[in-house]
């Protein structure tokens, strides 16, 4: 039996902002509180990366009294033209996200950016059923 997208939003769509001349490995946080109730230990993670200089790497962790819990990360490609359709916003399917804690997203920039190279990122975060 597969998954069916739940309603349930835990993120809004945030803008993740990598300003011009940007270093390589710039880090922005992304907190997310923990939901009051959940259907499903099954989140979905979307993020926009409509750069067409650099791939973005997301972490993501549990954040624990003893540290942060690295749960897992991925690598969001740059921007991208294949025959026509555009490739710029990732889908990625995450389970133990919210295990008794509150979860924090780490994105970073692969490459350093130009004067002109800042962009906007955007991720969002609902609960999959």
């Amino acid at each position: 039996m597969g998954y069916q997208m739940s309603s349930k939003v835990i993120l809004a769509a945030t803008d993740v902002v990598f300003a011009n001349s940007a270093l390589v490995n710039t880090q922005k946080v992304v907190e997310i509180t923990k939901p009051d109730t959940q259907t499903s230990n099954m989140h979905e993670i979307i993020i926009h990366n409509p750069s067409e200089v650099t791939d973005l790497t997301l972490k993501c962790f549990n954040v624990e009294t003893e540290g942060d819990a690295y749960i897992t990360s991925v690598i969001v490609p740059k921007k991208a033209t294949t025959t026509g359709t555009v490739m710029d916003t990732y889908s990625i399917f995450i389970e133990g996200l919210f295990r008794g804690t509150d979860v924090k997203l780490v994105i970073s920039n692969n490459t350093a950016l130009g004067a002109a190279e800042g962009f906007t990122a955007k991720v969002k975060v609902r609960e999959v059923a």
